[in-house]
């Protein structure tokens, strides 16, 4: 998990394992963040409706894409001087 401050292992290897825990690190910051980025792995794949849901809810705006997508998107909204987030699902 990439935060503005910190980087921190991320535990969890597939979205199909995630729940609000997962998100504890990320929520704590939802209001300083313009979007939270998460690798999904090879392909992207569409994070659990309820689970999406209640994060937008929290206050926080996820964005899943292929974990590749995910570094190059982090790298670019960085350069924009943007307040982003990510977490990493390994390929």
């Amino acid at each position: 998990m990439i935060l503005p401050d910190t980087t921190s292992s991320w535990p969890f290897k597939s979205l199909e394992s995630l729940n609000i825990d997962a998100f504890k690190p990320v929520l704590a910051i939802a209001e300083k963040l313009d979007v939270f980025l998460i690798g999904c792995g090879e392909r992207m794949k569409p994070l659990n409706r309820d689970l999406h849901s209640e994060l937008l809810d929290l206050g926080l705006i996820v964005e899943t894409m292929g974990t590749g997508s995910a570094c190059r998107s982090y790298n670019v909204l960085v350069t924009e001087g943007r307040s982003v987030a990510a977490a990493l699902i390994e390929i």
